[in-house]
């Protein structure tokens, strides 16, 4: 795919890609009561579909109209739904339980679901696929270097949902730093027990 197709056809791509689900960042940033977020969404959307020969091209991004992805995962998660045990979707990845319960709100929200024609629909969906692997490839140079690839991935995935739950500002988690001083406390207490000679 990197080697055939050229980088501006592939950012035209993903730009349509992203377009397509704009209705459901639209929708999540009105329920989680983002107002200013949701309407910067909707002009967005309506610009790159207009202007932006369906999503190809990014008007948005020019106009200076800022991206604010949310989905049904996120939005529950603001409603005060616990993440559950975090699993791995066949073909689709890392996800919390919570976010594995709302795939198909997060697929019946995305316009490409919606065309009618199933040949248009399937070959859409392949090309999305293959386009979201290609961006992949940067995080698997993360993994490779792992000690624990599944540890590596977890940890990875649910601090970028938490990071994206809070807008950026996730709260800092006290557990982390009690571990951190006890660990260093008994550390402190092991060398005056055995000073250096």
């Amino acid at each position: 795919y990197e080697a055939v197709v050229p980088p501006t056809m592939r950012r035209g791509i993903n730009n349509f890609s992203n377009n397509l689900v704009s209705p459901l960042f639209i929708v999540n940033n009105f329920l989680q009561g983002k107002i200013r977020r949701g309407f910067s969404e909707v002009w967005r959307f309506t610009a790159n579909t207009i202007w932006g020969i369906g999503g190809f091209v990014d008007v948005g991004a020019d106009l200076g109209l800022e991206t604010y992805r949310e989905d049904f995962g996120q939005t529950l998660a603001v409603w005060g739904v616990p993440d559950g045990p975090f699993v791995t979707v066949p073909i689709l990845g890392p996800r919390t339980l919570r976010g594995a319960t709302m795939i198909p709100l997060n697929f019946y929200a995305d316009l490409g679901s919606n065309v009618s024609h199933v040949r248009t629909r399937r070959s859409l969906y392949v090309l999305r696929a293959i386009d979201a692997r290609a961006q992949l490839f940067t995080a698997e140079t993360l993994l490779e270097g792992s000690f624990d690839r599944y540890l590596t991935l977890r940890e990875s995935y649910l601090q970028n949902r938490l990071f994206l739950i809070f807008d950026g500002s996730p709260p800092e988690d006290e557990d982390f730093y009690d571990e951190f001083y006890d660990d260093f406390e008994e550390d402190y207490e092991e060398e005056e027990q055995d000073p250096p000679e």
